[in-house]
């Protein structure tokens, strides 16, 4: 748009209020970035600070709804309580899981603690026996840790959109994405090397995505025959050297493939396997969209397209 545009969408959503500069920057900024007239107004209100604005206009840039983002536009909490709920659904956090450390009560470093047990694994029953106001962010920190210490320890039934199956808490932890929908990510707090896939998931979607996989990082039982959406699952992922996808990792009854390395920086040395292929019907839009894999020669796909230019 052009200034006069941008200018009189400013004028629309902050008259009759009063701005400082700082205020009225993140108005501007929420516009020049593409938000529309009904995100912008959830934070032109002159009770936030210019960082508490700042928040919300990320939450949006984000990727967050407007549910979620309501969740800590309120200027009961500061910048930095903000932060924690902003960061909780953009790390894949249910609305449930936020809701218990989305209070005033607590400061910021306090939801913080809370906040890293459920984005590394722990139950809502283990995280709300230190979610308690009167223990300090040290308090919740130990007694956090010594929870997930027994993380190996714990295996949980899962029956929903992503199959039916037992998985460790030490190797998954179960989030969910913008629109609510499960997946299963890999607790890269944890870091386990070695990584078996549960019997019984028929959706690996997002499973690394954003992770910085450990140098020695392999596949140990990861049969994926039954595996029918692979969409995002190395999504902005950093793969280790000497990584390769072993025998039961097989892509034949794959039909989603969408951004799946999209982002990913891979090695030098990446290969496919055999089992790699891409079916006819298979959506692969964004499969390898600004990752550094770019020998595709061993891959079956005369449509796929890297940069813009087919292969």
């Amino acid at each position: 748009m052009d200034e006069k545009q941008l200018q009189e969408m400013i004028d629309e959503v902050t008259r009759g209020k009063k701005f400082d500069k700082y205020q009225m920057e993140q108005i501007r900024l929420g516009f020049e970035y593409g938000l529309s007239v009904e995100q912008v107004q959830t934070y032109t209100n002159s009770e936030f600070y210019n960082n508490q604005m700042w928040e919300i206009r990320k939450g949006f840039e984000n990727g967050l709804t407007m549910e979620q983002v309501l969740f800590f536009a309120d200027s009961k909490f500061d910048g930095w309580q903000m932060d924690e709920i902003r960061l909780g659904f953009k790390h894949g956090l249910s609305m449930e899981q936020v809701q218990v450390y989305s209070d005033s009560k607590f400061d910021w470093e306090q939801m913080d603690e809370i906040r890293l047990g459920f984005k590394h694994g722990l139950s809502a029953k283990q995280v709300q026996e230190y979610a308690k106001p009167e223990f300090d962010s040290e308090q919740m920190q130990g007694m956090r840790e010594e929870s997930e210490s027994h993380l190996s320890e714990i295996t949980t039934h899962y029956k929903g959109e992503l199959g039916e199956f037992d998985y460790n808490r030490s190797d998954f932890v179960l989030l969910q994405d913008r629109e609510g929908k499960d997946y299963l990510h890999y607790n890269e707090h944890i870091g386990n090397t070695t990584l078996d896939l549960p019997d019984g998931i028929t959706n690996t979607r997002h499973m690394f995505d954003d992770c910085f996989l450990p140098d020695d990082f392999k596949f140990g039982d990861f049969d994926t025959r039954e595996v029918t959406d692979m969409s995002g699952m190395f999504e902005n992922c950093s793969i280790p050297d000497g990584f390769i996808f072993g025998n039961g990792f097989d892509t034949r009854n794959v039909k989603d493939m969408s951004c799946m390395f999209n982002g990913c920086n891979a090695p030098d040395n990446f290969v496919f396997n055999d089992k790699f292929v891409i079916n006819d019907d298979c959506i692969t839009e964004g499969m390898f969209e600004d990752s550094n894999i770019d020998d595709l020669s061993q891959l079956e796909e005369p449509d796929l397209e890297v940069d813009g230019e087919e292969i």
